[in-house]
């Protein structure tokens, strides 16, 4: 017979009848009395947490499934193409939507100047070549044929795509970027639509 309470006299020195404890939430192995007095062993199992992967690991829910998951990707040879991504905003190209990579190098003059291509380019993205240009001018630009780079909302124009290339604009004044600084090198990578 089990007993969840003991009274002697007038006090009470054990009472199990509001007890919450079942085989369903003490860990496996461990023994104690339910509500009722009766003697139970507990039923759970905490799966234990691996320090590390391991294609060895006994653990049911984590290690050996991501090692091996793991192991699976990295032995898989894939490819991908711009046609696999969605919602990839559409940039203008050629007629043919190739693009030939042009490189080069500038140097800034501290005046307006165009950076003759011989063609219109349609992306040009422009960077200091060198870390001692003043460090509000290392940000590197990027402009479409139609949309030119900015700063401050539109306020200074920094970077434009003409019909025979591209324009580095400079500005007076602190923290304004510039991509023409008098000295200083310049690389960019301009992109020609090519006809297929």
């Amino acid at each position: 017979m089990a007993v969840n309470q003991v009274i002697v006299g007038d006090e009470v020195k054990l009472d199990l009848t509001a007890d919450t404890v079942s085989e369903n939430n003490l860990l496996a192995g461990a023994t104690a009395h339910n509500a009722a007095g009766e003697p139970i062993t507990g039923a759970v199992v905490v799966a234990p947490i691996d320090s590390e992967l391991s294609e060895t690991s006994e653990n049911p829910v984590q290690n050996k499934a991501v090692f091996v998951a793991l192991s699976e990707k990295a032995s898989s040879s894939h490819s991908h193409s711009v046609a696999d991504i969605s919602d990839f905003p559409e940039i203008p190209t050629g007629d043919g939507g190739e693009f030939t990579i042009i490189t080069g190098t500038y140097v800034g003059t501290g005046s307006s100047q165009v950076i003759d291509l011989g063609f219109e380019p349609e992306a040009v993205f422009v960077c200091a070549a060198t870390s001692s240009v003043n460090s509000v001018d290392y940000m590197p630009f990027f402009a479409l044929k139609n949309s030119p780079a900015s700063y401050q909302d539109s306020k200074y124009t920094i970077l434009s795509v003409v019909t025979n290339g591209f324009i580095p604009h400079i500005f007076s004044g602190n923290y304004v970027q510039n991509l023409n600084r008098r000295g200083c090198p310049y690389n960019y990578i301009a992109l020609k639509g090519v006809q297929i």
